[in-house]
């Protein structure tokens, strides 16, 4: 998986592009979150704060970015409300594992979340001889995207 920001300056850029932040490896995939729960579990590992199952509940808002979603920054001031805070949260995490309940084991082959490499539109063309869509992408070979990877570092 790929994650692309969207076309912009970014920083210091002197034009727009994209900025490569992440690229990530899939390594398995579970139907539910309960079945990779099991999964964690048959491997004496720990779960991970992103497997919404019961028994495995959110962390205490000091250990987040501290930021939860404007909505509910927008009800009551955080600070004040910290527990009430993580639980409107994570009731919004459950929502999404009720609509998307896949959870994918993924390990990481670049990320960068301060200052990621920038992608430009040369770039994109010399690699798929197109701009791609990024909304509804496109599969990509490895090769491919190794090139990607190499388009950013080098810039």
């Amino acid at each position: 998986m790929v994650y692309l920001t969207v076309k912009g300056a970014y920083g210091a850029d002197t034009f727009p592009g994209w900025r490569l932040v992440a690229v990530l490896n899939v390594e398995k995939r579970f139907e539910t979150h309960d079945l990779a729960a099991a999964w964690y579990c048959s491997k004496s590992l720990a779960l991970p704060s992103n497997c919404i199952v019961e028994g495995n509940p959110p962390k205490p808002l000091e250990l987040t970015n501290g930021h939860p979603p404007a909505e509910i920054r927008a009800r009551f001031p955080i600070a004040s409300e910290p527990e009430r805070a993580i639980r409107l949260w994570d009731a919004g995490y459950r929502q999404r594992v009720a609509k998307w309940p896949v959870f994918l084991i993924c390990n990481t082959v670049l990320l960068d979340l301060h200052a990621p490499p920038q992608i430009v539109e040369s770039d994109l063309l010399a690699v798929f001889g197109r701009i791609p869509g990024t909304l509804t992408p496109p599969l990509i070979t490895r090769g491919r995207l190794d090139d990607l990877i190499q388009a950013a570092r080098h810039r």
